[in-house]
C-alpha cells in the first residue's frame, strides 16, 4: 500500500479543500481511502468528494482521526478513531500537577489509552472488494 501525505498549514477553506482533493485525485486516481485530521475536516472532505462525483465508500473510503458528533449525522456517517482526547488531557493535567507538587521526576510513567475504532458507513466492510 502506498501512503501519501498532504501537509496542511492551518485549516483549509472549503475552496482550498476542494482544490486539494481534486489535485490528489488527478495526481493519484488510485487513491481509495482518506484518513483525515484535524477534527472537522472529514465533513468537508465528504462534501468535496461528492461534489467531484465520488461515492463514499464505494469509490473512496473516509476515516477521521478523531471522532466527533458531527461525523455521526452526515450521510454516510464517517468512520473515526476515538482518541478519548478529554480523558488523555485530564490524565496529562493530573500528571503535571503531581510532578509540580512532588518536584520528583520518578513519578513519570507511560500512559496507555485505548483507541476505539467507530466503524460507520463511510468505510467498506473488511474483505469487500472495490467495484
Amino acid at each position: 500500500i502506498t501512503v501519501r501525505f498532504i501537509d496542511l498549514h492551518g485549516v483549509p477553506s472549503a475552496e482550498e479543500l476542494h482544490t486539494m482533493i481534486r489535485s490528489l485525485h488527478d495526481a493519484h486516481p488510485d487513491v481509495d481511502a482518506i484518513v483525515c485530521l484535524p477534527e472537522g475536516l472529514g465533513v468537508g472532505i465528504l462534501s468535496t468528494l461528492r461534489e467531484l462525483g465520488h461515492s463514499v465508500p464505494d469509490d473512496v473510503q473516509l476515516v477521521a482521526y478523531n471522532d466527533s458528533p458531527a461525523l455521526q449525522i452526515v450521510q454516510p456517517p464517517i468512520s473515526a478513531l476515538d482518541l478519548r482526547a478529554k480523558d488523555a488531557g485530564m490524565r496529562a493535567g493530573e500528571m503535571l500537577i503531581s510532578l509540580i507538587e512532588k518536584a520528583d521526576d520518578s513519578a513519570r510513567g507511560t500512559e496507555w489509552f485505548d483507541l476505539i475504532y467507530r466503524e460507520r458507513a463511510s468505510t467498506r466492510p473488511v474483505g469487500h472488494a472495490r467495484s
